[in-house]
């Protein structure tokens, strides 16, 4: 059931689940990657810190290495415990930029190293706390100008990102999701087939038998092998109810193949429009 150049992992063939470059977004990152925060980013796990945060992590670190021997004499155990977990997973997220034997979906790290970030940006701050008590300059203007700065350079790309509208996923277009969203209105294991979006049709409780060989062969076929007396043939001698084509399929099988199927079955009268979802999908019914 799954082609041979795609493991289960999704990942291509010849690269393992722990590999460097394992991860569908992974790549090699650059200082510009981790400085600035965009808002054109990943929608589902946004890369870069910001220049106010790394600034201040830069300030906390130097800091830390500066007292290292003060520090140590006191029980500052979450010191070290975060920066060994900060070189871990900025090794991991810069699995492929450092080519190492090893990585763990380098761009799925990201978020594991936000918080020993987060966690060390405490010591900076209040050094720059204990400097402002130097130089008669109040805790409280540091902490509004820190907090405006990282609201301008981190919080608004990161709110950009995390508050914008997802993709369809395997649906090509939201009017294809609304007419399999229709399928829910249909009895439990209602027989239902289509090309492109096989698999999706059990998620909404329909049923459609991909491991059985006829569905198999006409699978394999796919529009471009198949002519509407093939495909009605098929969905009576199975007892298919409905049939779907939507725009997964003209994006798959091109649109004058799939152009031709649909209203070859629709000229034909052996089916007869059940739903049309514009932009979206046909669901036709078996007559």
């Amino acid at each position: 059931l799954f082609p041979e150049e795609v493991n289960l992992f999704g990942e291509e063939k010849g690269i393992s689940t722990f590999s460097a470059y394992a991860g569908s977004a992974t790549r090699a990152y650059t200082m510009d990657d981790f400085i600035w925060a965009k808002k054109s980013n990943l929608i589902n796990n946004p890369i870069g810190i910001g220049i106010v945060i790394s600034l201040l992590f830069i300030l906390s670190v130097g800091y830390i290495f500066f007292r290292y021997k003060q520090l140590a004499k006191k029980k500052n155990s979450w010191i070290t415990t975060s920066l060994i977990w900060f070189i871990i997973t900025f090794l991991l997220v810069n699995s492929a930029t450092f080519n190492l034997p090893i990585g763990i979906f380098a761009f799925r790290t990201w978020l594991l190293m936000a918080v020993p970030i987060s966690i060390l940006c405490t010591e900076g701050l209040f050094f720059l706390f204990r400097l402002s008590s130097k130089y008669k300059i109040g805790k409280a203007i540091i902490l509004i100008l820190l907090v405006l700065a990282i609201l301008q350079t981190s919080f608004s790309a990161k709110y950009t990102v995390n508050t914008a509208n997802w993709y369809a996923g395997n649906f090509k277009t939201p009017q294809e999701i609304g007419a399999y969203v229709w399928l829910k209105t249909l009895p439990l294991d209602t027989k239902v087939f289509t090309f492109a979006l096989a698999v999706e049709v059990t998620g909404f409780n329909k049923y459609i038998c991909i491991w059985c060989d006829d569905e198999y062969n006409i699978l394999q076929k796919g529009i471009t092998g198949s002519t509407p007396d093939s495909v009605y043939n098929f969905l009576k001698r199975n007892n298919y109810e409905y049939f779907i084509v939507g725009a997964s399929d003209f994006l798959k099988y091109g649109t004058n193949q799939t152009n031709d199927l649909l209203m070859g079955l629709l000229n034909s009268n052996k089916v007869t429009p059940a739903q049309n979802f514009e932009n979206g999908a046909v669901i036709l019914k078996v007559v």
